[in-house]
Formats: C-alpha cells, structure tokens, sequence
C-alpha cells in the first residue's frame, strides 16, 4: 500500500473533523496545528518503550493512515 504524509494526514484530520470541506485546502496554520499534534502522538507512542511506530515519521503506512486520522482528530 501507499503512503501519506504529514500533510495529507493533516488535511484528513481537518476534513474529518469538518474544518474545511471537500473543495478546500487547509489553511496554514491549522495544518501547523494538526502535524504538531501528529508528532506529540508519535512521541508519545513511541515513549511506552514497545515499538509500535514501525513507520518513518514523515511516510505514513496507508495500512494506519486512517486509525492515526482518528487517533489525531
């Protein structure tokens, strides 16, 4: 499967959460937002010692895509 990126994650956390719609890009500073919350999460995640962060930060597996979305959102 394919992967995404920080940014994508961010505009489908936006999306999901109905900050912007289907036509819009995200502004700024609520991608700014959303990607430093993605990177506190993978930090966190990463901190309980058992690594499930298999992924590179910046190429995120398809595969987790959606379940980060919503552990972000």
């Amino acid at each position: 499967m394919s992967t995404k990126t920080k940014a994508e994650l961010a505009e489908a956390v936006l999306r999901h959460l109905t900050v912007i719609d289907a036509t819009e890009s995200p502004d700024s500073d609520d991608e700014a937002h959303v990607i430093d919350a993605y990177e506190n999460k993978f930090q966190e995640i990463r901190a309980h010692g058992v690594n499930l962060t298999y992924w590179k930060r910046d190429s995120i597996p398809g595969e987790v895509f959606l379940i980060l979305r919503d552990l972000v959102a």
